[in-house]
């Protein structure tokens, strides 16, 4: 499977999502439902964290599509960190935050798990 999910702590304070290769908005879709069954198991927020150093495109429409799955997510889900994304993928995440005013709740976009893990430390 392209998108794999999985807790990234003992805690249950983050969920990993690690993307491999090509993947579509099927798949993404599938990672979410998965994430959100991770998150239904506990009564506090979770935050994500997207590996994306092994994908070096995004999936058509992304913009589009993404807006649209994130009315799915789950309620209790945190910050979203992304790790390792090349320049395309950062520019258009980056983009995304401006254009929806994502702000502060926007991609956090960082270069290596241990950096992720530190930012999701520090708040």
């Amino acid at each position: 499977m392209p998108i794999t999910v999985q807790w990234d702590d003992d805690d249950h304070k983050a969920v990993r999502w690690e993307f491999e290769g090509d993947w579509n908005w099927y798949e993404y879709q599938a990672a979410q439902a998965q994430s959100n069954a991770l998150i239904d198991t506990v009564d506090h927020v979770v935050d994500v964290i997207a590996v994306m150093q092994n994908t070096r495109d995004l999936p058509r429409e992304a913009f589009d599509n993404y807006r649209r799955l994130e009315k799915t997510s789950h309620p209790n889900r945190g910050r979203i960190v992304i790790v390792g994304s090349d320049t395309f993928i950062r520019s258009m995440l980056e983009t995304f935050n401006q254009v929806y005013k994502r702000g502060s709740s926007g991609f956090i976009l960082v270069r290596s798990i241990q950096e992720a893990h530190e930012v999701l430390a520090r708040d």
